[in-house]
């Protein structure tokens, strides 16, 4: 069941980009941006949700941007980053938002207040931006249907780092090629997205986010990964052996203006 309604979504995912852009094609890949605001407080976070909710995020839809992602620490109450995916359906549109917003007079007003806070006590310090470019296990966002109904759910963040570019390429092929990707899908860990470093923190890496309806759901998929007998023997793969140096992830929920 859950693989139909996952090829259900792909279809929809293609047909709405497809509307917003007439050149997209099933074999062509999507962009993402993972954006973090570096932000000091809860007041201050609130600030900078106000301003993704009101003006940003409202803009770059205006833009023909969807299925955007804004979310906070699900287990670090004192953790008041907010963080950001943002698909793009091309390197033009990614290029272009910069203009675009410069020229949206409804975004200069509904940000007016944001940006008229002091540079002595901004509302974030900086924002870490890194870019990718999706799979082609996964070339377009899948949203679980706990997004698309907006009921409760949890994301994993997992950054996989790697000592070289050619390790890293080599890791990427045990996702598309051997299939890692499609074993997540069939043992229902719901991958929304799977990204190439292109540029930013922490390059080379490779960067996924999986779906749960809780992190108790979450850590009994990743025990039914661990045992699988797929995964016994996609690891004894010597090619594969020493691809990642270090791994780093995070669990996230969605705010309530969040698509993800």
């Amino acid at each position: 069941m859950k693989a139909i309604y996952r090829s259900f979504v792909l279809l929809m995912a293609i047909l709405v980009l497809g509307s917003s852009c007439s050149t997209l094609s099933y074999d062509e890949h999507e962009y993402y941006e993972y954006r973090v605001y570096k932000v000091s407080s809860s007041d201050k976070q609130r600030s900078v949700l106000s301003f993704l909710k009101k003006a940003y995020v409202p803009a770059l839809k205006r833009m023909g941007l969807s299925r955007i992602g804004v979310f906070t620490n699900a287990k670090n109450s004192q953790d008041y980053n907010v963080h950001m995916v943002i698909p793009f359906t091309g390197l033009a549109q990614y290029t272009e938002r910069s203009n675009y917003l410069v020229n949206d007079n409804s975004f200069r007003d509904d940000a007016k207040s944001f940006f008229a806070i002091s540079k002595a006590d901004p509302a974030y310090t900086r924002v870490d931006s890194s870019f990718f470019k999706s799979f082609s296990s996964i070339p377009f966002i899948e949203l679980p249907k706990e997004s698309i109904n907006k009921k409760k759910r949890v994301f994993e963040l997992r950054v996989y780092e790697s000592h070289n570019d050619e390790k890293a390429a080599l890791k990427r092929d045990m996702f598309n090629v051997d299939h890692e990707t499609q074993l997540m899908r069939d043992l229902g860990m719901d991958p929304v997205f799977f990204g190439e470093c292109l540029s930013g923190k922490n390059y080379p890496n490779l960067t996924y986010m999986l779906s749960a309806d809780s992190l108790e759901e979450n850590k009994k998929y990743w025990q039914t990964f661990l045992n699988s007998p797929r995964w016994a023997e996609m690891k004894k793969i010597e090619k594969y052996k020493g691809t990642v140096s270090k791994i780093e992830k995070i669990f996230l929920i969605p705010t309530s203006f969040s698509d993800i």
